[in-house]
């Protein structure tokens, strides 16, 4: 039976967070549901009329609507980094922990990525629960709304956003496996660089009395410039993740455009929502192109995760 992650276990324990998470994620689904619908009253009926009340009613319609929105997002990374912060202490905590009580040889293993696990392992974690995280609820909730809104003006626009589905996930796929894999090297390699950095500051007397510098050099800088190769196309592999999901969406908004434009002048759709299919299917591929990028950075925080949970093997609690 798979054993559950310690730190998953650690995150549930805060569900007052998760709550009031919740209630800032419906208020800015409310308000990008109502949004376009004020956006439309604007073009189509306030300007063609001239009406200057209807004009400002509106304008500040949208201005409180955005205003939500950016609220709901500041106060849902705050939420986040509240509930990081106290987990990643007691992560570190839990660490510490686990090493005084391993004994033998699996004291030796746990140190050696004891110093990873503290910093790099660690900081993975933490920039994805306390920074990503937020905006990537955001980003999927925009999508989802975006997505209802729509297919209430037009239903053949999401027949060509939901063309580019089966590309986006078959690349994501394919991204997710060689990120993680090219992650669990990258961090191994760092833990051999923590271990010669221990090596040496232990051995640094016995190394300047018999003028061994090159020993140590050849080795560290040897392990070096394979991490920096490693950080290379680890950096890389999370490029091309993110501009795979751009070209198709590039690809997909020009069509999109170009029908829309034709319905337009056959008088299918009105100006205002031309703008609004314009306006809401960029609004749905941005964030689309990011949560890609998010998944593909999450492989590394997911290698880091079982790193740590395999050093609080023998932890009851944390």
């Amino acid at each position: 039976m798979k054993q559950k992650s310690k730190i998953v276990e650690l995150l549930m324990q805060y569900k007052l967070g998760y709550i009031i998470i919740l209630a800032l994620i419906t208020m800015d689904c409310i308000a990008t549901y109502l949004y376009p619908n004020y956006l439309s009253a604007i073009i189509d009926t306030a300007i063609p009329e001239k009406n200057a009340e209807m004009l400002i009613k509106n304008i500040v319609f949208l201005a409180i609507f955005q205003i939500l929105s950016i609220l709901a997002s500041v106060l849902l990374s705050y939420m986040f980094t509240r509930i990081s912060n106290s987990v990643i202490v007691r992560i570190k905590e839990a660490i510490v922990r686990s090493v005084f009580r391993t004994d033998g040889e699996e004291l030796s293993a746990k140190a050696r990525s004891f110093t990873t696990g503290m910093n790099g392992d660690i900081d993975n974690i933490e920039i994805l629960s306390s920074r990503v995280m937020a905006q990537l609820i955001l980003q999927i909730t925009t999508v989802f709304i975006t997505g209802v809104i729509l297919i209430k003006i037009n239903k053949t626009v999401m027949y060509f956003v939901l063309a580019a589905y089966p590309i986006l996930i078959a690349t994501q796929i394919f991204f997710n496996k060689k990120i993680e894999k090219r992650a669990s090297i990258l961090m191994t390699r760092c833990d051999i660089g923590y271990s010669l950095i221990k090596e040496f500051v232990t051995y640094i007397y016995e190394y300047i009395v018999l003028n061994a510098d090159n020993y140590f050099l050849s080795r560290f800088m040897k392990n070096e410039r394979n991490i920096r190769k490693g950080q290379l196309k680890y950096n890389m592999l999370l490029a091309f993740n993110g501009l795979v999901p751009q070209i198709v969406n590039m690809t997909i908004y020009l069509m999109i455009l170009t029908i829309s434009g034709y319905m337009v002048m056959e008088g299918s759709i009105l100006p205002g929502e031309f703008t609004i299919i314009l306006l809401y299917t960029q609004r749905m591929f941005n964030p689309i192109a990011n949560i890609m990028a998010v998944f593909g950075q999450m492989q590394g925080a997911r290698v880091s995760l079982k790193r740590i949970d395999n050093m609080l093997i023998g932890c009851e609690k944390i």
